[in-house]
């Protein structure tokens, strides 16, 4: 529910879903309502509640793993300046495009996720160089490289953000059979329409 609840935001800042889930698990059970919860309730988060149970349905049915949604809904709980959520955006990729090991794992996430989000090849290739920067920056802060300051974190933070959704729809409307695929669903998806061995050689 969680994660439908962040697909669902189209043509806005993403908010995280948590504290409104909070806030309704309060209502139901007779609980208070935090002030958190109310002031995330100004906002339009659900939209068109068909769209909605389009998204409850997909994220059902692929079953993503608990790391993922963990770090996903972990990422847009933080506040945008929190280096925090860049750590998390890139894990989310991490688990969802980097299947079949650690060895070129930069390389490989970021074919994965070009190849899945765009639909051109001059997009693929200038979303995969981006990708390529952005988790360059996360291994510079993790590996005790000098963090960047809190309008860098912000960029970086918006950008990952929107990249990792765009990602996760594409997975969910476009190629669900990747999800939890491992290795052999992405070079599948890299080598279809290659001609078949004729089988009469």
């Amino acid at each position: 529910m969680s994660m439908a609840l962040l697909l669902v935001q189209e043509g806005q800042e993403i908010k995280s879903a948590m504290p409104w889930l909070f806030c309704k698990s309060q209502l139901l059970g007779g609980g208070l309502v935090t002030s958190s919860s109310q002031q995330f309730k100004k906002g339009a988060v659900i939209g068109d509640c068909n769209e909605l149970m389009k998204w409850i349905e997909l994220v059902a049915n692929a079953q993503f793993s608990e790391v993922a949604i963990h770090r996903l809904n972990s990422m847009f709980s933080r506040q945008r300046y929190d280096i925090d959520a860049i750590i998390d955006g890139i894990i989310v990729w991490e688990n969802l495009f980097g299947a079949g090991g650690t060895h070129e794992l930069r390389y490989r996430i970021s074919m994965n996720m070009a190849r899945v989000i765009a639909d051109t090849t001059n997009d693929r290739l200038r979303l995969q160089k981006e990708i390529v920067t952005l988790y360059d920056k996360r291994s510079h802060i993790v590996h005790g490289g000098k963090p960047p300051n809190s309008s860098e974190v912000s960029v970086l933070t918006k950008r990952i953000g929107e990249i990792t959704i765009a990602a996760i729809r594409s997975l969910l409307t476009k190629y669900p059979s990747l999800v939890n695929s491992g290795d052999a669903g992405f070079k599948r998806l890299f080598l279809e329409g290659a001609e078949e061995p004729d089988s009469s050689d």
